[in-house]
């Protein structure tokens, strides 16, 4: 599973997942739409918890060494006012991973080469472009293929 913005809600009746997968999050520290502290969602759709209490939540699910891997990307993009870190969490249930990349700048949106129009930037914030994100995600799930 490979999501931006996607963390967990604060309330919920879901259990821990059957099967144990791999997955990739994407959090913006400045995303105007989705906390990145967790709480009320914008346009009153509910309340999450934070992407760190997400990214915890799903390390106790999945059993990862709770110490990641840290690997900043470079700011090949200076002008788009964010930088990405990868946090990887490795040694999960059946060889799973948490990649959890953390966007400081960055708003409501998958990173990527194409910036934000000035509209969509005023409502959804800055996209990072140091990193191509589904390009990203396709690397990690090409390591992490479910098997049948």
């Amino acid at each position: 599973m490979a999501c931006a913005a996607g963390y967990a809600a604060a309330v919920n009746d879901c259990g821990e997942p059957e099967n144990p997968i791999s997955i990739m999050l994407a959090a913006g520290t400045d995303d105007p739409i989705v906390p990145y502290e967790g709480g009320e969602l914008a346009f009153n759709r509910g309340t999450v918890l934070s992407a760190h209490d997400t990214v915890r939540l799903w390390a106790g699910f999945l059993q990862v060494d709770p110490t990641p891997s840290i690997e900043p990307f470079a700011d090949a993009v200076p002008g788009d006012r964010c930088t990405v870190t990868r946090y990887l969490f490795s040694g999960g249930l059946e060889g799973t991973e948490i990649a959890y990349d953390d966007a400081d700048g960055g708003g409501h949106a998958w990173p990527g080469p194409t910036q934000f129009s000035w509209l969509w930037r005023l409502l959804n914030g800055w996209k990072n472009q140091d990193i191509v994100y589904v390009d990203e995600a396709w690397e990690f799930f090409q390591r992490h293929a479910l098997s049948n």
